[in-house]
């Protein structure tokens, strides 16, 4: 069933918290606002971002085999592809990625992101940091150093991420400390 008619048949306004979301989300002047999707969350999106034909790219390098793409984070300019905005408020609450902003350009967005990948841990292991993720970004932003928040954010102003279904948080950097408001849906 159709998400705005099942939200009707419950009598809840149809993209109530669609335009919420799009007013708090929006980004500053001369930012773009993008999607950091997660490609083990949302179905077939490798597939969906081709029919779209927004503009995007797998933070993953190389040709990758099907299994991988299926499963790779990908980055998506919102206003590139309207509908794909609706689509990602629309199933807000359902760990798809987080929305970020920035002056930068997609390729320049997707290197930086490219080199949060991965991370050194014990042992000089290497190990995947899924900070796309809105149940990690959190844990990330309140356990990274200066440093470390640095690295994070580099060009983006503001990430967002979902608490709940019902809530969406933004993160700023601001004189090297995280700093961050949320708002209510509904």
């Amino acid at each position: 069933m159709d998400r705005d008619v099942a939200a009707s048949a419950r009598g809840e306004p149809v993209g109530r918290r669609r335009d919420q979301l799009a007013r708090f989300c929006t980004p500053p002047s001369g930012h773009a606002l993008y999607a950091l999707l997660d490609g083990a969350v949302v179905g077939e999106l490798p597939q969906r971002l081709v029919a779209a034909a927004g503009e995007y790219v797998c933070l993953y390098r190389g040709e990758l085999v099907a299994e991988l793409a299926a499963v790779a984070p990908y980055l998506l300019r919102l206003d590139s592809a309207p509908a794909w905005r609706d689509r990602v408020f629309d199933h807000w609450g359902e760990h798809w990625g987080v929305l970020l902003t920035s002056r930068a350009g997609l390729r320049a967005l997707r290197d930086h992101c490219r080199r949060l990948l991965l991370i050194r841990g014990p042992g000089q292991r290497s190990y995947y940091m899924r900070f796309y993720d809105p149940r990690v970004f959190p844990l990330l932003a309140a356990s990274f150093d200066t440093r470390q928040l640095r690295e994070l954010f580099g060009p983006i102003e503001y990430f967002w991420c979902e608490d709940s279904a019902t809530q969406v948080r933004r993160y700023q950097l601001e004189a090297g400390r995280i700093t961050s408001s949320s708002t209510r849906l509904g």
